[in-house]
């Protein structure tokens, strides 16, 4: 087996305390704080002299993690645009299922946050949103509907076949496939997740 299970998630962050806010408020719990620094953290990370606070949060059910850090040396760095698009190259945001989204949006815009689109539903099975959050983090929320679905659906693009590629001399097409509630399912060239309400 290649890897036992997902530990965490980094998000650099210029203020610890309101990011903590920000995911305590979601329903995350502080599972701890420390220093991290010295020589081994230098070769871990590829930077010199290395100080950052970390807060680690955990899910209700003790299976997520997300590491919030705070560098003090060296100083953070921004690359871009303070709120990058959804489409950007990069790790874009972090899903969670919650019971009443309506009521967790009520209790982040307290924190300042902000739907990046809007709240919408998948079929009988979930309604779904995006959120952005400080400094412009962005969580997914996804409600579960039926109560039994296990994951939100999420579209996935598994293989990507071009001309030029051996053995696909004749495709030029991307598969695309359900994981989540339908996981698995192979989904037609005009089929898409839509929001019927």
């Amino acid at each position: 087996m290649a890897i036992k299970q997902m530990d965490n998630v980094l998000i650099v962050v210029e203020d610890l305390e309101t990011a903590k806010a920000f995911f305590t408020e979601l329903g995350m719990q502080l599972e701890g704080e420390t220093r991290v620094e010295g020589e081994w953290a230098d070769r871990v990370v590829g930077l010199k002299n290395v100080q950052s606070d970390i807060a680690m949060m955990r899910t209700p059910d003790g299976h997520g993690h997300v590491e919030l850090s705070k560098f003090i040396t060296p100083e953070a760095t921004r690359d871009g645009s303070e709120e990058p698009a959804v489409n950007t190259l990069g790790i874009r945001r972090i899903m969670f299922t919650v019971d009443d989204i309506d009521e967790v949006l009520d209790r982040l815009r307290s924190h300042g946050a902000e739907l990046v689109g809007e709240v919408a539903q998948y079929e009988d099975v979930y309604r779904l949103c995006f959120v952005r959050g400080p400094e412009g983090i962005i969580v997914g929320l996804a409600e579960d509907l039926d109560g039994a679905s296990g994951s939100p659906p999420t579209l996935l693009a598994v293989i990507v076949l071009s001309p030029g590629v051996p053995g696909n001399q004749d495709q030029s097409e991307t598969e695309r496939f359900v994981v989540g509630p339908n996981r698995g399912r192979r989904l037609s060239r005009d089929e898409s997740f839509r929001n019927p309400g």
